[in-house]
């Protein structure tokens, strides 16, 4: 049998999954739906692509060798591994909140070297409840999704949604030192603490408005997706 030689690729240095970040985002479910049809469609086109260029039976084509075939093979997942890594191939829900978060934080201008925070960054802002989804679904309509970031991304959404969210939550916070911690706290007083009026309250609910979240960031990438954004 001839062997014929092919030209040496070294495989691109892909990060292993334990040096990633990983992120509990919840989605309505429909949008979780949405998603996930990204995601077959990608999927779809690779595995094609896969069976057209690299998975064909050798004794199909005659003068075919095995290692011809196992060199296309690698060719071809390696084109889609560093697709993936480009943003043109979203065939994993990872792929597809990576490529849009980038995008996302471009359009914001929130891709930037923010400072670091003064204190270590809080899973959950001040102003967000834990009891409140955000996502505008009704709690039984809401599912929970795992995406795995590469760390330099990561951490630019935590603190991007720090420094956003920093000026409502001083007023946040200067806030909840006038009058408590919420409406709730008006079944139990503080004889320090003032009474707060319907403005007042008013007031609180625009701060929480203003507070961004990592899940915020997350839940507006993949409605850019889903809404035929263009990847970055």
């Amino acid at each position: 049998m001839s062997v014929t030689a092919q030209p040496f690729r070294a495989a691109p240095f892909r990060p292993l999954s334990h040096v990633m970040d990983r992120f509990s985002v919840d989605l309505p479910a429909p949008l979780r739906d949405a998603l996930d049809a990204i995601v077959a469609a990608h999927r779809k086109a690779a595995a094609a692509e896969r069976a057209s260029e690299a998975f064909g039976d050798p004794a199909a084509a005659p003068g075919t060798d095995t290692t011809t075939v196992a060199w296309r093979r690698r060719t071809v997942h390696d084109r889609l591994a560093d697709r993936r890594l480009t943003g043109a191939l979203l065939d994993t829900r990872t792929a597809v909140v990576t490529a849009h978060l980038r995008a996302l934080l471009g359009e914001r201008g929130w891709n930037t070297d923010w400072p670091p925070a003064p204190v270590r960054l809080p899973g959950r802002q001040v102003g967000v409840s834990p009891r409140e989804h955000r996502t505008g679904a009704p709690r039984e309509d809401v599912v929970t999704i795992t995406v795995v970031l590469d760390p330099a991304l990561a951490q630019t959404v935590r603190l991007a949604a720090y420094w956003v969210s920093e000026p409502a939550v001083r007023r946040l916070e200067t806030w909840a030192r006038r009058y408590g911690h919420g409406p709730a706290s008006r079944r139990r007083r503080d004889p320090g603490l003032e009474w707060p009026d319907e403005q007042a309250l008013a007031a609180r609910e625009r701060l929480r408005g203003c507070v961004v979240t990592t899940g915020d960031i997350m839940r507006a990438a993949i409605r850019r997706a889903v809404a035929g954004g263009t990847a970055s």
